[in-house]
């Protein structure tokens, strides 16, 4: 962040400083930066105000506020409904904190929605017994079977959401979680890959990510229960 900041300016260290912070166990001392960062002058532009919007509401999520990450998001979602990434953070996170209806409603504002919403959309959809729930999930699989046969290598999230979170395939799911693992680590990666290894009752590939919440202090209330369950069931 140094460099950044002697680079670029004080406040683009201070985005990664923030940013830097939230990842490494301390969400609550970057919330004020960001609240100060989304309101400069300077940062008003649309795809800008997307991608601070996203960590902001990334950032109080990992500090156990929650309901203040959703208000974030649902503001900016008002202003710029395009924002993919954060209508998807806001569908994911209302999934997971059981508030389906809302998700649904979220997933579904377009009439052709991504991949990864369609997956969030199913998720809900799900929960609710909603009988589209059918249809989504065929036609996920039906692009997961053309990607296969297209031989594509990228592993995408809403790939592991679907094979594990809507529980299509979760051995496949804990597989291609782990090899993209030791590709990338994400704290969204870190709760599927905790997910499948507990319903495959296979503690010890979780090893990884309770490696990593330890040498990087990360946590939030979606992976801490999670890791609490995976360290008594391998006995680390």
């Amino acid at each position: 962040c140094a460099a950044i900041t002697q680079r670029l300016g004080a406040d683009e260290g201070s985005a990664c400083e923030a940013t830097l912070a939230y990842r490494t166990g301390r969400a609550a001392e970057a919330v004020p930066r960001w609240a100060r960062l989304v309101a400069l002058p300077d940062y008003q532009g649309g795809l800008t105000q997307d991608w601070l919007r996203y960590h902001q509401g990334m950032t109080l999520a990992a500090a156990g506020r929650v309901d203040e990450a959703l208000a974030v998001w649902r503001a900016h979602l008002q202003r710029r409904p395009r924002a993919h990434l954060v209508r998807l953070s806001m569908a994911e996170w209302l999934n997971a904190t059981g508030r389906a209806a809302e998700a649904l409603a979220v997933s579904t504002v377009d009439a052709l929605p991504s991949d990864s919403l369609l997956v969030q959309a199913l998720i809900a959809a799900r929960a609710l017994g909603d009988p589209r729930a059918a249809t989504w999930q065929a036609q996920i699989a039906q692009r997961l079977d053309a990607s296969d046969r297209r031989g594509d290598t990228l592993i995408e999230r809403s790939q592991l959401m679907f094979l594990i979170r809507a529980g299509h395939d979760v051995a496949r799911g804990l597989a291609l979680a782990e090899a993209s693992w030791a590709e990338q680590q994400e704290p969204a990666d870190a709760v599927l890959l905790a997910e499948a290894a507990l319903s495959l009752k296979r503690p010890q590939a979780s090893r990884p990510v309770l490696e990593w919440m330890r040498a990087t202090g990360y946590t939030d209330p979606l992976l801490a229960p999670l890791a609490e369950r995976l360290r008594a069931g391998s006995g680390s």
